[in-house]
This record gives C-alpha cells, structure tokens and sequence, in this order.
C-alpha cells in the first residue's frame, strides 16, 4: 500500500494518449471520490466516465456491465481506449459485483484486444482473490498481461521504484523480472499540463494562419517533450471547443488574474505555472509558496486559494486546490 499505483497508472493512461492517441475511457474505482481531485481528474478532463467514489458498489457494478457491454459491441475497426479498473482485490467481496467480478478477470485475458480496449487493473496481490475471485486462469494470467510490482516504505510513502514482469522481448520470449524507476515526469499533472500547452499552442498557431514545427529534440529533453509527437491527435479532441477547453495556468489564468484577484492571488497562480502544477495541497502551498519577504500560513493560504475559487480561475476541495 502507498506505493503511488493509482498515481503510476494515471500517468500511465497519458503517456499512451500522447505517444499513441489512446483515450481514456473509463475509470472503475470506490475510492474515486480521494483519487479524482490529483488523480483521475486528468482523465475525467479527456472525456473519461468514472464509476464508483465513496464506496459505490452499485456504481462499480454499472462500470463492469458497461465493460461487458463494450466487449459484445466493439470490434478491432474501432479506436484503441483504455479502461482502468483500481482496487480489483476488494470487488468479488461486494454483493454488488460478486456474480460480476469473477467473470472481468476471464473476459479481460481475451476480449480486449477485439475490443480494442486497453486495460489497466490495480490489485494488491496477483492472486485468484486479488483479481477479483476468479480461478483457473493462473497461466493465461501469467501469458497474458504485464505486471508491475511498486514498492513503498514502512510509512506507506512511495519509492517510484519496483519490478517489471511478463514483458516480452523481439521473439516473444518472457524477459526475466528486471527493476525500474519511475522517473520525476512521469506524473499526471506533469503530463496533463504538457498536453493542454502543447495544444492551447497549436491552436493559437492555426488560427494565426501560422505553422509551429521543433524537430531534432535533443535526447536529454525528450521526455519534458514528449507531447509534441502528438499535438495533431491532441486538437481532434481538444481544439473541438478551444473556448471551453481547461485553461492550463499560461494565457487565461494570468489574464484573469491582472484585473480581478489580488497580488497574492496573482504572485500564486504565478508559482503554480512555474512549478507546472494544476493541483496543489494547502500544506504545500503554504511550506513552499513565497511573495518577496510574505509567507502565508495555512489559514492565509486558504484564503487565497478561496479567493481564486470566486474568480473562477480554480477550486478548492477540501485541503486540495485545483486550477480550472
């Protein structure tokens, strides 16, 4: 536990949007209602249906039966999207997704890849009863799907390191479990953000009739550089209403902020764009955030947060705030 999976798998879900226009399609998870706000909010902003939060087992139902849906109905013709299911170990528990649970797990080795839909399952444990009470299907578990083990400390803080296992080299062969990092920009913010700049970028550039191209990426910036091989797949989704699109923190935040917020406010949202944060923690804000000789305390934070929530510039859920 605390080994930063909902985290990792939020990430992960952007990386394969930017590198292979995968969309994010669904998201399955009870405890929706903690990991939207720094998590799945990136995915809900492309267009993703989140099931369950605040332990909605009939909602998580509904999330299954809407997977089993697409299986019968979507074919190889159709689009590659990712489905994520968080906190599998706990649904063949729930009466609500007993008769359910078991029969994901088997549908997930097959129907899949001829519904073009890409999988993501979060689980403490590999195990029959860890993805969601099935059985006989150990060895097509094994064959069938790659494993990432992530670590934490004994205080249930994340390492960003853990194990690869089932991946497969050029000859299909099983590669032996090997270690990994999980590199600092590899987090959905930092993707989310890189997305939405890329894109508010390329559509200023279209409608000023002009043409942005960077090629020869040196390699040491390739991953804060990522998105830019796919900014044409960005503006199919996002340049539909460039108007009502989230604003990442560059042109209206800043716009907003000279005529209707404070300094304070406006020196905020300033050090929310340079740190390239959408979402931040009032303790955080307040240990870090600075204006000249000004450090605010918790409550004064609060209040500014409180502040850019009335402009209409973010919104502050309990200890969170998040940029609009």
């Amino acid at each position: 536990m605390g080994s930063g999976k909902s985290s990792f798998t939020a990430a992960l879900a952007l990386l394969r949007f930017i590198c292979w226009g995968i969309k994010p399609a669904m998201v399955l998870d009870p405890h929706a209602h903690q990991n939207t706000v720094e998590k799945w909010v990136f995915l809900e902003k492309l267009k993703a249906e989140i099931y369950g939060g605040e332990q909605n087992w009939v909602s998580i139902n509904e999330g299954i039966e809407a997977i089993f849906e697409r299986w019968k109905t979507r074919t190889e013709k159709d689009a590659w999207e990712s489905i994520i299911i968080d906190e599998l170990t706990t649904y063949a528990e729930q009466p609500e997704c007993a008769k359910n649970a078991p029969k994901l797990i088997q549908g997930v080795i097959g129907n899949p890849r001829k519904a073009h839909d890409a999988m993501i399952l979060i689980t403490h444990s590999n195990t029959n009863a860890g993805t969601g009470g099935s059985s006989g299907f150990s060895d097509a578990k094994k064959s069938g799907t790659i494993e990432i083990k992530l670590r934490s400390t004994n205080d249930m803080a994340p390492l960003y390191k853990g194990e690869l296992i089932g991946y497969k080299d050029a000859d299909g062969n099983v590669i032996p479990e090997f270690k990994i990092t999980i590199p600092e920009w590899l987090n959905p913010a930092k993707l989310y953000n890189a997305i939405i700049a890329s894109a508010h970028a390329e559509i200023k550039a279209k409608n000023q009739d002009k043409e942005q191209v960077e090629d020869d990426i040196p390699i040491e910036e390739l991953p804060r550089n990522l998105w830019k091989a796919a900014i044409k797949r960005l503006n199919d989704l996002l340049s539909q209403d460039a108007s009502n699109q989230p604003h990442d923190n560059h042109e209206s935040s800043d716009n907003n902020s000279s005529s209707n917020i404070s300094d304070k406010a406006q020196a905020f949202i300033k050090y929310m764009n340079e740190q390239q944060l959408i979402s931040i923690k009032v303790r955080d804000a307040y240990r870090n955030f600075r204006l000249k000789n000004y450090r605010p305390n918790a409550s004064e934070m609060k209040a500014i947060m409180q502040e850019l929530e009335n402009a209409n510039i973010g919104k502050l859920v309990g200890d969170t705030f998040t940029l609009s």
